[in-house]
């Protein structure tokens, strides 16, 4: 089992830091003098589409990566998928390098659940994997391309299924939140529609300072960030709706529902067991903020 010390002074280098995950973890991390943040992103004068990005990162020691960037086009295939490249794949392969030759001791990476083949229920880590997209396929190739250095240093791959949380815009859960509000109607696959194990951002965040700063019980560890609760589109609809005091126009489809569904008994395992935060009290915050 690796150690890490938890009174250590870090110096973290956070790519993706404007991104919704990275700007919560950052300014988590500003409030602590325990760490020193090097923040990856646009307004910092970084273009991770483009080489030689790493050449502007300062000249000073990193203990930890963290990940995170990915590309705003990742909706967009094939017309994105040069961007998609570059972003989630390529930046990575430079990054890495970077790692090596500056005696980075963990990298942390933010993988997605849309690498696993989709089964009913929960997904554990050693599920089958079969991204269906080249937005997955290119963060499954990400992961594989940082195992390949676990000899340099630790390596995690975090698989995240169903972040959520107040400034977030434009994935699944907001759009739902606003057509809820607006009336528009929502459509749902057998009444019921995908199924989710959604993650609250203080909980995604408390999640990856413990891996920053946690043992590992080996130098690769591959872990799901899901949280305890299975809700279809619908339980969701309807929780939103609860909390917005606002009836929903719903729209049934023929349609078999699909799943994305995280089990997070692994890290539970590793990292010691924890309650988190239920969607109906997650949802009160997004909506509250």
């Amino acid at each position: 089992m690796t150690t890490a010390k938890q009174d250590d002074f870090q110096s973290v280098l956070i790519t993706g830091a404007s991104g919704f995950l990275g700007r919560n973890l950052s300014s988590r991390l500003s409030h602590s003098e325990r760490y020193k943040l090097i923040l990856v992103n646009r307004e910092n004068h970084f273009d991770l589409s483009s080489n030689g990005w790493t050449d502007k990162i300062p000249a000073t020691q990193v203990d930890i990566v963290i990940h995170l960037v990915q590309s705003n086009r990742f909706r967009e295939f094939p017309e994105g998928a040069e961007d998609m490249f570059q972003v989630n794949m390529a930046s990575t392969f430079e990054l890495l390098e970077w790692a090596r030759n500056h005696g980075v001791k963990r990298f942390i990476f933010a993988s997605t659940g849309n690498v696993y083949k989709e089964q009913k229920g929960k997904v554990k880590e050693f599920s089958d994997c079969d991204p269906g997209s080249f937005y997955a396929t290119s963060k499954y190739c990400a992961e594989k391309l940082i195992e390949s250095y676990v000899k340099y240093f630790e390596v995690i791959n975090t698989r995240i299924f169903g972040l959520y949380g107040p400034g977030q815009k434009d994935n699944l859960i907001d759009k739902i939140i606003k057509n809820v509000q607006s009336g528009n109607e929502i459509t749902l696959a057998s009444g019921e529609g995908l199924f989710l194990t959604p993650i609250f951002i203080e909980d995604a965040i408390d999640s990856f300072i413990c891996l920053m700063n946690s043992p590992l019980p080996s130098p690769k560890l591959v872990v799901n960030l899901a949280g305890d609760e299975i809700l279809s589109l619908h339980d969701i609809v309807f929780s939103i709706s609860k909390v917005i005091d606002k009836s929903p126009i719903i729209k049934e489809t023929g349609e078999e529902p699909k799943y994305l569904c995280g089990d997070n008994l692994n890290y539970n395992s590793i990292f010691g067991a924890r309650n988190f935060i239920d969607f109906e009290e997650g949802i009160r915050k997004t909506l509250n903020q």
